[in-house]
């Protein structure tokens, strides 16, 4: 009997546990993953111009990923200085096809169905472009097409470390790059322009960069080459941001760079961390910069160490991006593919709770908006059970990507009407609901439906959101969504959000035992709103 009773209290306290840690899920998270084209790491996984091939590797890919809670994906669009689209300015990339120069079949664009297939899933799409590298595994410049930066213009590259890269001090090299970022986004629909960590090289031992000619012809105020290169990439950033915004003010630019900035024995701004390179230092990106003058609209710092590492602490370097953000969003880069690997330094990637601890810190912290994984593979591959970790845990609730660029003037949708809200046979609750003419003529990109308890109307919990349904421009005049868990003292409302992920408030929040109640007054995703006086005289006529 005792023991009965202790298991009924062991039972009920772990639920009530449960409960309370479920209680709060984030709204707003970026859940970003890398998907790597260069050597073929994650995409395609076999080279071929077959577009079917293409499109089911494709579709097989990112259906895993939504299946996870993934809402962003960081596709790299520019491996080497190619392509995997349709440029009048640089080859098709031989990591797509097999062979440099040359395409898909039949003409196929893959990066507009690789761009609609994610919206369609409600998934950002952020191109990531390398910069700057011009060759990785085959150093033959024969091997590369008569339109490849290393034939067309070989004296705009210089040879390191096995590799070729673009001359970062180059006027010229700076104005091709901000051309193919160009066609790019005026090209296709994507939602940002990302670089990651590959400035200048990394460092090769002794090996040295030989740019001193270069530094000479273009060196104009700086006595000190180091300077000169970190202006090199500052005046590409600087010149960049304002070509996208001119071009299209709705696509971000972001930056993955290396995860630590400057360590703070060389510099009191910089981290408490010794690690053996940094951005400034070796890269010569100060990314600090870019983030203060507002050049980027957000970083993912590539954190690739655990808890505990002396040498290069997770936690320190998060926080410290968090501190030097200047408001900009913080997305924390986490090595996935490190992930049952531990080492003599770093035994904690043996820990499958390496990475929820790390999702931990940077729900925490106040510039900390998500997280983006490395790489694609890693996470499909579940290693110690971190994606089902997400899938059932820390991703358990959708979530909509952070509002990053402001200026939604252009876009400003309206709040959708609920036509019907009806309890089926089965069970289920049956919600339909119309989208307002000036939104279709926008850009929505995804209606959010809400589920509230009785009394408990809450826009800015996550646990909320029972689903997030991508606007399709072929769709019906009305939309209709099933809910296999309502019941009848269940509270409904539905909102729209815009391709800036710019959340318009509903209209109405619904039941099934009352009509429509108006709601004007709420403001989705920044606060609880009073609201109960209104609905009650609403709901009962009192």
């Amino acid at each position: 009997m005792y023991q009965y009773r202790f298991l009924k209290l062991l039972v009920c306290f772990l639920l009530f546990f449960t409960s309370i840690h479920a209680q709060y899920a984030p709204k707003r998270e970026m859940r970003g993953v890398w998907i790597a084209t260069v050597l073929n790491i994650d995409f395609p996984s076999v080279t071929t111009t077959n577009s079917f091939v293409l499109k089911e590797d494709w579709i097989r890919l990112i259906d895993k990923h939504k299946a996870l809670g993934i809402n962003a994906l960081y596709v790299q669009i520019r491996p080497m200085a190619d392509a995997l689209y349709k440029s009048d300015l640089v080859p098709w990339s031989r990591f797509l096809t097999g062979q440099a120069g040359v395409g898909p079949d039949n003409g196929f664009d893959l990066l507009s169905f690789m761009i609609q297939t994610a919206h369609e899933r409600g998934m950002e799409f952020h191109a990531w472009l390398n910069p700057y590298r011009a060759s990785m595994d085959n150093p033959s410049v024969a091997t590369f097409p008569d339109n490849h930066i290393l034939r067309a213009h070989p004296d705009w590259c210089l040879f390191y470390n096995k590799r070729y890269i673009m001359n970062p001090g180059l006027p010229q090299v700076r104005n091709h790059i901000m051309d193919v970022v160009s066609e790019i986004i005026r090209k296709y629909d994507v939602d940002a322009i990302h670089f990651d960590d590959y400035f200048y090289p990394y460092k090769n031992g002794n090996e040295q960069l030989n740019d001193y000619a270069t530094y000479e012809m273009y060196r104009g105020p700086f006595t000190n080459i180091e300077d000169w290169r970190r202006n090199n990439i500052d005046l590409l950033i600087y010149h960049l941001s304002k070509r996208i915004k001119e071009i299209n003010p709705r696509v971000q630019f972001g930056i993955s760079p290396f995860g630590v900035w400057r360590n703070g024995y060389k510099d009191p701004t910089g981290s408490d961390t010794r690690a053996g390179l940094t951005c400034y230092d070796d890269l010569y990106a100060d990314v600090r910069k870019w983030l203060k003058e507002g050049w980027i609209d957000y970083v993912v710092p590539q954190v690739y160490w655990t808890f505990g590492f002396q040498i290069a602490e997770h936690e320190r370097i998060v926080r410290w991006w968090s501190d030097n953000s200047n408001g900009k969003p913080v997305y924390v880069g986490h090595a996935a593919y490190r992930v049952g690997q531990p080492n003599n330094k770093e035994q904690n990637w043996g820990d499958p709770n390496e990475i929820p601890r790390q999702i931990q810190l940077s729900r925490s912290l106040k510039n900390v908006k998500g997280s983006v994984y490395f790489s694609s593979k890693s996470l499909i591959n579940n290693a110690l059970g971190v994606s089902d970790s997400l899938r059932l845990n820390y991703y358990r609730y959708p979530a909509l990507t952070p509002e990053v660029i402001k200026d939604t003037t252009s876009l400003a949708c309206e709040p959708p009407e609920i036509r019907a809200i009806t309890s089926e046979a089965n069970g289920r609750v049956m919600l339909r609901w119309k989208p307002s003419l000036m939104t279709t003529r926008r850009h929505p990109f995804q209606y959010i439906v809400y589920r509230f308890p009785w009394g408990q109307v809450d826009f800015t919990n996550g646990r909320n959101i029972i689903a997030i349904i991508p606007h399709d421009a072929k769709m019906p005049n009305e939309l209709t969504f099933y809910d296999a868990h309502g019941n009848t003292t269940n509270l409904y409302a539905i909102t729209v959000s815009d391709c800036n992920s710019h959340e318009t408030p509903a209209a109405d929040v619904v039941t099934l035992n009352t009509k429509p109640l108006p709601i004007p007054k709420i403001e989705t995703g920044r606060k609880k709103v009073k609201w109960w006086k209104s609905f009650w005289r609403r709901a009962f006529g009192k």
